[in-house]
């Protein structure tokens, strides 16, 4: 057997883990990791699944055999029940066959009571985990994503932990920082001349943990200013740029009929509605930031602030991108309707209706002041919706996530939406699709998470927001107020 140290921990890893995580076995440090035998049927029996389950079974599976053809895939020194391998990291590997023999009658009656059906893979590691506690000299800990399995192993006395390699703590999601400044500062800030060709910034004494691109509110008590807001963001060494959109709106001409917001080319002009959706406006329309991340409930405007900017930047004279690429994860809400037939454009056409949506507002079929009748009239062909159009112009195209890894995206703008039914490895697979000249905007609400192996501080939006905060090309935005309509907002907050 091989010298372990006294002060190691066992941590048994469900199979949930790993399909979570390719990697989680190099994760915990100078301590045994223990993989139960019905651990290697599971994996087995999803490594041909489509998507990241399949490809983490298959990566789970090479990196076994590579850690144990090292080493040799049979250990003479180890129990016939076991065989073991020392890892990179300083820690031990493990395989377990369950040997209940061991155990006591009280010990069997109790695990019996518990897992009544012996046949199901989850109860056969519950066991192991439960015969290695009663054995292990050191601590034992069970490691699960599956909340009704870690119900039973507390039924067993067991210490069960969820995987926290990836997991966020504190990671705030409600409304912007605010800075409160004096009433000469909030004047000055109000006449700084930050469209002159020469303007590198306004310096502002900020709090010692903003980070760069962060998105802050400055605001003053003083008389005069009362309930006005500036929204900033802070571009480093002490100083702070201001909106240019939102600036542009504020000295608008209402009497002479000015309209300043973004123009929507053969569309509509979108004004964004609070300070909120200005600045996710700034952070998506910035060619300097590459990627953004938003967090918001439903009914904020996230998404159809980011189509605007989108459409904007791909119809426009002088565009940044080439085209759109629009995505989101294929989970369905409630029970499913089957397979869809046709192309893959036609089965994803469903998952992508709220694109569509936003795309029928920015590009109304009937615009005011013309005589445009939306609809078919005396035989003559419906007008063809914007998307279609869009598509058939090659500005928008539907990105299927399943077949995204290897890709290598160049001069594209990506929305995804929904990513945070996305685990942090898929959303890093999203990530590293891009090539010169692309950017990806990623959103989503964290209380609406449809994974059952994810939560608010796992899930990959949250997990990107986390470890990109403070990159120069990277920003986040959050949006809190909903905007859709009144019984949306109480049903978002209420429900």
């Amino acid at each position: 057997m091989l010298v372990i140290p006294s002060t190691a921990k066992i941590y048994i890893l469900d199979t949930n883990v790993l399909l979570h995580d390719a990697d989680a076995i190099k994760k915990f440090k100078e301590n045994i990791v223990v993989l139960p035998a019905e651990v290697l049927v599971e994996l087995d029996r999803k490594k041909t699944f489509e998507g990241q389950v399949g490809a983490n079974a298959r990566r789970v599976h090479r990196l076994l055999r590579e850690i144990f053809d090292s080493c040799g895939l049979s250990n003479p020194n180890a129990d016939n029940d076991a065989i073991e391998a020392r890892l990179e990291n300083g820690g031990y590997l493990r395989f377990v066959i369950t040997n209940q023999n061991n155990l006591g009658k009280k010990e069997q009656q109790h695990l019996d009571a518990v897992l009544i059906d012996r046949s199901e893979s989850d109860h056969r590691i519950l066991a192991c985990a439960y015969h290695l506690s009663r054995q292990a000299s050191c601590p034992v800990i069970l490691v699960t994503k599956d909340s009704n399995m870690a119900l039973k192993g507390k039924l067993l006395g067991l210490e069960v932990q969820d995987y926290r390699n990836d997991r966020v703590l504190g990671m705030e999601t409600s409304a912007y920082r605010e800075i409160e400044v004096d009433g000469n500062i909030f004047e000055q800030l109000q006449e700084y001349q930050w469209d002159r060709p020469d303007a590198k910034g306004f310096f502002l004494a900020m709090p010692e943990d903003v980070y760069l691109n962060e998105y802050l509110i400055v605001k003053t008590h003083a008389e005069g200013y009362e309930g006005i807001e500036e929204p900033v963001r802070y571009i480093g060494k002490g100083k702070i740029a201001l909106l240019p959109l939102y600036r542009q709106y504020l000295r608008q001409n209402i009497t002479k009929g000015d309209k300043n917001g973004l123009k929507m080319p053969g569309g509509i002009h979108v004004i964004p509605k609070n300070i909120e959706q200005w600045m996710h406006l700034d952070a998506v329309l910035n060619p300097e930031i590459t990627l953004v991340t938003c967090i918001g409930k439903a009914g904020t405007g996230k998404t159809f602030i980011a189509m605007a900017v989108a459409m904007h930047e791909v119809l426009s004279e002088n565009n940044h991108y080439e085209r759109l690429l629009i995505s989101r994860p294929v989970v369905e809400m409630g029970k499913g309707i089957g397979y869809l037939p046709g192309t893959k454009e036609e089965k994803m056409a469903p998952y992508m209706q709220p694109y569509f949506d936003n795309l029928e507002v920015l590009f109304p079929l009937k615009m005011k002041n013309t005589k445009t009748k939306n609809g078919p009239t005396n035989g003559q062909t419906p007008p063809m919706k914007p998307w279609e159009r869009f598509q058939l112009q090659g500005i928008l195209e539907m990105e299927a996530l399943t077949y995204i890894r290897g890709r290598s995206i160049p001069n594209a703008l990506l929305l995804v939406d929904e990513v945070q039914n996305l685990t942090p490895h898929e959303v890093k697979t999203v990530i590293t699709r891009l090539a010169h000249g692309s950017k990806l905007v990623l959103m989503g609400d964290p209380d609406q998470i449809d994974n059952p192996f994810l939560d608010a501080q796992s899930n990959g939006l949250v997990y990107a927001c986390s470890r990109l905060k403070g990159q120069k090309r990277a920003a986040h935005t959050k949006l809190v107020k909903g905007v859709r309509s009144e019984i949306a907002e109480l049903g978002a907050d209420l429900l």
